[in-house]
């Protein structure tokens, strides 16, 4: 992926995090989507997005390609997933 690729929201959502506070994963956003999705994009060279801001689906919310000692280039990572709710046990 070349540098500065922009990098899209999957789905309408809100940022619950945009930091570069976890080194291993360069530039980091996290979109909660509702219903329990989430997506995260990381490894990314500029975030253009802050916490608790609204993104619609396409919207570019970073940029790819933390500058990372790696042979392949810039890249960026990107997932989604739905996380479970709680169950109780009374």
């Amino acid at each position: 992926m070349p540098h500065n690729t922009p990098v899209r929201a999957t789905a309408d959502g809100t940022v619950a995090y945009a930091g570069d506070a976890i080194a291993a994963l360069g530039g980091l956003v996290i979109v909660k989507h509702g219903e329990g999705w989430t997506s995260v994009y990381g490894h990314a060279s500029k975030l253009l997005v802050q916490r608790g801001q609204a993104v619609k689906k396409g919207q570019t919310v970073a940029l790819s390609g933390a500058r990372l000692a790696t042979p392949t280039g810039p890249r960026c990572i990107s997932s989604c997933a739905k996380v479970a709710g709680r169950r109780s046990t009374r």
